[in-house]
Formats: structure tokens, sequence, C-alpha cells
């Protein structure tokens, strides 16, 4: 996994925010509104806000260098600019852990597909018994 600035914006894209609040939300109710759940709803929109604008003036300044590369190039430069551009777009999404999370999501999510504690239990119990017989696979070759 490599680590780029314009991969904030994972963080902001639609398919991974709104998962993402509505467990923030769930963990807000169960702290209660008086205190500590509104505080975690508001620092959770407050760093997307910030992971939000980061990535958004990475991806303007992605977009100027690849616009300035294009003006006047040649083509096999051209194509080589819009190559190098396509590929950063393409990795701002990460779709291994979306995916894991929506497969996680139909084993443990339940009939109302929302996983409660226990559920997340079960899911980090299975994880990690998964782990364990990679391990000893791995060991005895």
């Amino acid at each position: 996994m490599t680590l780029s600035s314009l991969g904030l914006l994972n963080y902001v894209t639609p398919s991974v925010f709104i998962p993402s609040l509505s467990r923030v939300f769930a963990q807000g109710e169960k702290q209660g509104w008086g205190g500590w759940g509104v505080f975690t709803v508001v620092r959770f929109l407050l760093l997307r806000c910030i992971l939000g604008l980061v990535g958004l003036e990475v991806f303007m300044i992605k977009f100027h260098e690849a616009s300035e590369c294009l003006g006047g190039a040649t083509l096999q430069r051209a194509l080589l600019c819009s190559l190098a551009f396509l590929n950063q777009m393409l990795g701002i999404v990460q779709i291994n852990p979306l995916l894991q999370d929506r497969l996680f999501l139909f084993l443990f999510g339940g009939e109302d597909c929302f996983r409660e504690e226990e559920e997340w239990t079960m899911q980090h119990v299975w994880c990690a018994m998964l782990a364990k017989r990679i391990w000893a696979a791995a060991v005895v070759r």
C-alpha cells in the first residue's frame, strides 16, 4: 500500500463516508447525545472536512500539473502525462478495504445489515482465527 495525499479523498467518497458516518452515529447514540456522543460526531465531521479540503487541494495541484504537461506537448508526452494522471486518480478509492468491509457486512451484519458490538466482536474473532490458521499453514511449510 502506498501513501498519497491524493488518497485522502478516499475518506470523503460516498461509498466510504456514508457507512463510516452511520457507524459514528450509532456510536454517538450508544455514548449518549449529552456529551461524548456529540463530540464523537463533530470530531468525525471536522476530520473528514479537513481530509476533504487537503485532498481537494492536492487534486487541484495534480490537475494543474497535468494540464500544463498537456499544453503544447508531443503526442507521446501527452499520452504519458494522461496515463500518469489517470493512474493517480484510480488510486483515490482503495478497492480492497472497501470490498472487504462490504463482505464482512454481508457475513456479520445480520438481517439489518448493521454490525452491533457483538457482531463486531465475532468479526474480530473470526479474523484472528483466520490469521492463526494462515500462520500455522505458513510455519509448516
